[in-house]
């Protein structure tokens, strides 16, 4: 998974996550590190919407949000 280590306040409002998180999908599919949550964001900008698998205190939950 990629470790979410500083979000700006705005971003952390806009998409659920925050610091701390563990992004371990992005649209089903597997996230092992941070260049893969850029190569998806990079793919999918445009203003379309992504869900967003992380763990937080051992759970695992997800989010959707928008990539502009």
């Amino acid at each position: 998974g990629a470790y979410v280590f500083s979000l700006a306040e705005r971003e952390a409002r806009l998409t659920g996550l925050r610091r701390g998180d563990v992004v371990v999908q992005i649209n089903r599919r597997r996230i092992t590190d941070v260049a893969d949550v850029q190569d998806v964001f990079r793919r999918m900008a445009g203003g379309r919407v992504i869900r967003v698998y992380f763990e937080r205190n051992g759970r695992v939950l997800q989010t959707d949000f928008s990539v502009t």
